[in-house]
């Protein structure tokens, strides 16, 4: 008996030791960041440089400009994908304002970021910095803004009661015109689910829970450079003062300059990040688990089960 307790006491340690062995790789698979940088520019052509890695052994690079491709995605040193295509530059392409190589252009394109970054952040160190403090136009735009809010707040609240009225006029009348193409619906179980009130609820949680996850996998650094040129030397100068406006949004980010020797958009954005598997089947799982979308989906299996039977 007591060899018998034994070889259960091993048998069971042993199934103990291979479960914990298979959490723990689901643990570290479901968990453990997936890291990315990527980079995509477009000067003269377009550029980017990809990269990403996971559990320290899988590996991503796509990498391409206007000479050269090179993707590669490897696990624990073996290559399971690759692509390289290496051509000659075109001469139709080469000219006196065109570098010998996009690859020299999209460095020091992505230095040029990176070190503007890093000027704006210690500007934002100093006491006295401020970011309206930009030039004279910026303050009497400022100025001018404030009076023209001065002015709606000092609107006749007759005239907001009225625009209120003929809102809800036309609320009404959205409402059922949109009654009425729903009852004109060939198939009758689309007509049951929008009718459904629960619908809307799940939407709406549906819709919080993808929100929720492009937060979640948002680059925690990002950084941009644009450059905008018009044909006409002015008009580029008053895009770029109106959007000077909006430089305490984006000045811990990137800069904006003009150029006013010929009409183009061009620029890169730089972006850095990180998330995991099992961050995004959280959020999927609190979603499906929500009382909203649970009773959605009860909602469609009785539909379609109607349906089949012909009830």
């Amino acid at each position: 008996m007591t060899i018998l307790w034994l070889i259960i006491k091993i048998i069971l340690m042993l199934l103990l030791s291979i479960l914990g062995v298979f959490v723990l790789i689901i643990g570290l698979v479901l968990w453990t960041p997936i890291s990315y940088e990527a980079y995509y520019a477009k000067y003269e052509k377009i550029a980017y440089d990809i990269k990403f890695t996971y559990l320290l052994g899988i590996k991503g690079i796509f990498y391409q400009d206007y000479d050269q491709k090179n993707h590669k995605v490897s696990v624990f040193g073996r290559t399971i994908y690759k692509n390289r295509v290496v051509d000659e530059p075109k001469d139709s392409i080469d000219d006196e304002n065109m570098p010998s190589t996009l690859k020299q252009q999209t460095k020091q394109a992505k230095k040029t970021i990176l070190s503007e970054k890093t000027l704006v952040k210690e500007q934002r160190l100093k006491k006295d910095f401020d970011p309206k403090d930009i030039d004279q136009s910026t303050i009497k735009s400022y100025k001018q803004e404030d009076k023209i809010v001065k002015e709606v707040k000092e609107v006749n609240p007759r005239l907001k009661q009225v625009a209120q009225e003929d809102m809800k006029d036309l609320e009404d009348e959205i409402v059922q015109e949109t009654v009425q193409t729903l009852k004109r619906m060939p198939y009758p179980w689309i007509k049951k689910l929008v009718l459904d009130k629960n619908t809307y609820g799940a939407i709406k949680q549906i819709s919080l829970c993808i929100w929720r996850i492009l937060k979640y996998i948002a680059p925690n650094e990002w950084d941009f450079e644009l450059i905008i040129g018009q044909e006409d030397p002015a008009d580029t100068g008053e895009m770029i003062a109106k959007l000077t406006m909006l430089y305490p949004l984006y000045y811990q980010h990137g800069i904006i300059h003009g150029n006013y020797e010929k009409e183009c958009l061009a620029g890169g954005f730089l972006a850095q990040g990180k998330f995991s598997i099992g961050g995004i089947m959280s959020y999927i799982i609190r979603c499906m688990l929500s009382k909203q979308v649970r009773t959605l989906i009860k909602f469609i299996f009785q539909i379609r089960k109607e349906e089949r039977y012909g009830k």
